[in-house]
């Protein structure tokens, strides 16, 4: 069995060893490939992934721009597997979850980390934090139809059969919300998909990358991907 792990990054120095010793942990009797895509970090994170691939081979080093969005589209077009799992490079998402998630891509071709079913949880967020990413969700689901009965639309750990993407045609929008674009994909394949619960554990380093204009993109990417599905079942099919 042979897994393509995808791990954006921007300024994670303080993370990335550790995170590496985790997952080859929880994946040990795993074909693993692990790779990170560096968004421009100034604060050594590069050298400490080089040395990390110069000691192992299948992890490996990818520059690209555009955000998380354009990170994962790098990573999933050189993905040596058909299994792939995205997730963060600050230890907020649990190496010790790939397994299962790997488990369930046997079946499924998409496998979301939620933080809002069964014994999901979200651990060292103020409350207001909690809040505000339960309100996007709620509005994703609103506005977009394959959301509708996905508890955790948003999450940015998550397993997918690369067969069902198409990273080429994603639009040019930076961002974080790369699990629309994947979801919408999936949808349009008609794959099947499942959630599986984790906890998510606010970061402990480092800094976060959330800001208003994180927002904005979540915003502009769901009324669009809304407007691409209309298109999609009612419209040209040759349009989305």
């Amino acid at each position: 069995m042979s897994v393509s792990i995808i791990i954006p990054v921007l300024n994670e120095r303080s993370n990335i060893s550790r995170l590496v010793e985790r997952i080859e942990k929880a994946t040990q009797g795993t074909d693993v490939e692990i790779i990170f895509v560096d968004g421009g970090s100034t604060d050594g994170t590069v050298d400490i992934i080089k040395n990390l691939s110069a000691r192992d081979g299948k992890i490996r080093l990818l520059s690209a721009g555009n955000g998380i969005v354009g990170a994962v589209a790098a990573g999933l077009l050189v993905a040596k597997s058909d299994k792939v799992i995205i997730m963060d490079g600050d230890l907020q998402h649990p190496p010790e979850k790939i397994p299962e998630i790997v488990e369930a891509l046997g079946q499924k071709e998409l496998v979301i980390a939620s933080r809002y079913i069964g014994k999901g949880a979200v651990k060292n967020w103020k409350v207001a934090r909690k809040i505000a990413s339960k309100w996007a969700a709620v509005v994703t689901r609103m506005l977009y139809p394959p959301a509708r009965h996905i508890s955790d639309p948003l999450s940015g750990f998550l397993g997918v059969r690369k067969k069902v993407v198409s990273p080429e045609e994603w639009p040019k929008i930076g961002g974080f919300k790369v699990s629309l674009l994947i979801l919408h994909d999936v949808a349009k394949s008609g794959g099947k998909i499942a959630e599986i619960p984790y906890s998510f554990m606010g970061r402990k380093k480092g800094r976060s990358k959330m800001g208003t204009t994180t927002i904005i993109q979540w915003f502009i990417l769901v009324v669009l991907l809304a407007w691409k599905w209309i298109l999609h079942r009612y419209g040209s099919h040759g349009t989305c």
